[in-house]
């Protein structure tokens, strides 16, 4: 098998797993392919650009955090390419396996035990002036936001669902998210948790002044159109949190779902609550069952 891996090169220890990993994949009888900054760290495997490596691996091997991942998906994303994603950072909602369990990883490549979890992603467009997008260029894996530069007031934006007002969104912004971003900005934002496998999309308020906005959890197949109140300001339209396009008070905003998909791949069953509940609440252990109270598992 052909193995692309990318790697964040800020995170303790991750240029000698990223050795470590080439080292024992070559000696297994698989490829390695890897980005030319750590090509020329490690002296070893083949260095890319990180859109080629996705092209040419069969899966791709994610070194840092949940930022590593997001990076590693959307460059993946059009080809639909496998993303395993090993944990160098701190909270690990997406990537899943540590350092430590890098010998299971290596016994799974090579059996092929591991399963693929396909999940939604957006697109996003920007329509000037009232005229036809140009096309969906933007493609992001948790989230699109409207969002107040950081010098701004508040920003009113009229939120459409497929062509039905929904509402006026008054506050710093407006975020659409995939199930999978439910646990990223949007849950800050006071959104719900909606599990990945929904056919679903999120649109969350940013800091709302207005009491009688709240957020959304729409049909996965709507087209989501944003539009400015103010035709003399403008705003940032970020994907992933990063900056995508300034878009003028006659401008509008669209997201909808991709049509393509990214594709997870996980070595062990994946459990949800399991990770929402260490993750997110910090809880460990199953179900209380003291005293005859309770559930089991």
């Amino acid at each position: 098998m052909k193995i692309g891996i990318l790697a964040n090169l800020t995170k303790t220890n991750t240029q000698d797993v990223a050795l470590r990993l080439v080292h024992d994949l070559e000696a297994r009888g698989h490829g390695c392919i890897v980005e030319a900054e750590l090509a020329g760290r490690i002296d070893a495997a083949e260095g890319l650009p990180a859109a080629e490596i996705c092209a040419e691996a069969e899966l791709i091997l994610s070194l840092g955090g949940d930022g590593s991942v997001l990076r590693a998906v959307n460059a993946a994303a059009h080809l639909e390419t496998p993303v395993l994603g090993i944990n160098m950072g701190r909270v690990g909602f997406l990537s899943e396996v540590p350092p430590t369990e890098i010998a299971g990883l290596l016994d799974a490549i090579d059996s092929g035990a591991f399963t693929l979890d396909r999940r939604s992603m957006l697109q996003a467009a920007v329509q000037p002036g009232g005229k036809d997008p140009a096309g969906f260029r933007y493609a992001s894996f948790n989230d699109v936001s409207i969002t107040r530069d950081k010098y701004a007031c508040i920003v009113r934006l009229d939120l459409f669902v497929q062509d039905e007002f929904a509402g006026t969104v008054v506050g710093d912004g407006v975020l659409v998210s995939t199930p999978t971003g439910s646990t990223a900005y949007a849950l800050s934002c006071g959104g719900p948790l909606v599990h990945p496998s929904l056919d679903a999309l999120l649109v969350t308020p940013i800091s709302g002044h207005v009491a009688g906005m709240r957020p959304m959890v729409v049909p996965g197949g709507s087209v989501i159109r944003i539009c400015p109140h103010d035709a003399h300001r403008e705003l940032d339209l970020l994907v992933d949190g990063k900056f995508g396009a300034r878009i003028s008070g006659n401008d509008e905003a669209i997201v909808r779902r991709a049509p393509f998909q990214a594709v997870l791949a996980h070595i062990k069953p994946y459990r949800y609550f399991d990770i929402v509940r260490s993750k997110i609440y910090g809880e460990n252990g199953g179900p209380r069952d003291q005293k005859g109270t309770g559930c089991k598992e």
